[in-house]
């Protein structure tokens, strides 16, 4: 229960953590004077339009651009006060950083309605309907976590929310699947690029969005890429051992790209994937074939 109220941190080691550095603050004139000055100063943050949250252009405008800015100057000067401190424990400095961190990313003001001019702009737009519809999601979610139950898979729909990169099912055996995307560009890198994921989880954990996809990144860089498609096994695959996972994976698909006019792969392993793919490069190594790349 504890666990599940601090989200994973234990009390005990953040307030070590926060002891070790208010302590060694409180000793420390030479910390206090700079960061003294540092408030005192022009407090002149990063620029506004290289934070994600920031780069519409409405944040340009006041006050909103009021808001970013004192919100990265104090977001800049809080990194100074847990940073650098003689005498703090590195992990205990890192610790404070992170919950600072942390503490500022949720008063940013692109998390407020009212100062957030997206936020500002949809509610003028819509007479106010986006906030009913946000307070209606939000109270969905609360009473979801107040009675335990999961949240709704449902709502993602394959190939429509999720794994949107146009591809191919160009092999398929009692194990896998394996795709191949349409290229987007004129020329293509020699070698393709072979995605070995885990088993445990999903191909499009690397292929969630259009803006959040490894896999449309490495298209869009001139490469062929090819991912692995796990099939989910039932109890009938009881019997399926490392060595099945192994040929049936990674060597199927290499495999195949090799009858397909490929003689190097560039090959990425994702997880238990990684680990499945050394042993088929070990594997390779011993049998002095060279199909996959030096990395």
């Amino acid at each position: 229960m504890i666990g599940k109220l601090s989200g994973g941190l234990s009390p005990a080691a953040l307030a070590t953590a926060y002891l070790d550095w208010s302590l060694h603050l409180i000793a420390s004139p030479d910390k206090q004077t700079e960061l003294i000055w540092a408030l005192l100063s022009d407090p002149a943050g990063e620029d506004a339009a290289l934070d994600p949250r920031f780069k519409d252009a409405t944040w340009q405008a006041q006050p909103y651009a009021t808001f970013a800015q004192q919100f990265l100057a104090a977001q800049q000067w809080w990194d100074q006060a847990t940073r650098g401190l003689p005498g703090v424990d590195p992990k205990h400095e890192r610790m404070v950083n992170f919950m600072a961190r942390q503490w500022l990313d949720m008063m940013s003001p692109a998390n407020f309605a009212a100062t957030n001019p997206l936020v500002v702009a949809r509610s003028i737009a819509e007479g106010g309907e986006n906030l009913r519809r946000g307070l209606r999601y939000w109270l969905e979610d609360f009473h979801r976590l107040i009675s335990g139950r999961p949240r709704r898979a449902s709502t993602f729909a394959v190939g429509t929310d999720l794994a949107t990169t146009p591809g191919d099912v160009v092999l398929k055996n009692d194990l896998i699947e394996l795709i191949r995307y349409h290229p987007t560009t004129d020329k293509l890198h020699p070698e393709p690029i072979l995605i070995v994921p885990a088993w445990i989880m999903k191909y499009y954990i690397l292929d969630l969005t259009a803006e959040r996809s490894l896999v449309a990144y490495l298209r869009d860089q001139g490469f062929e890429v090819f991912i692995i498609s796990w099939k989910n096994p039932g109890a009938s695959d009881a019997h399926l051992s490392m060595q099945t996972y192994l040929d049936l994976g990674p060597r199927a698909a290499l495999t195949h790209l090799k009858h397909g006019g490929a003689e190097r792969v560039h090959a990425v392993g994702y997880c238990l994937g990684g680990t499945l793919l050394s042993i088929a490069a070990a594997a390779a190594a011993r049998d002095q074939d060279s199909t996959l790349l030096d990395g």
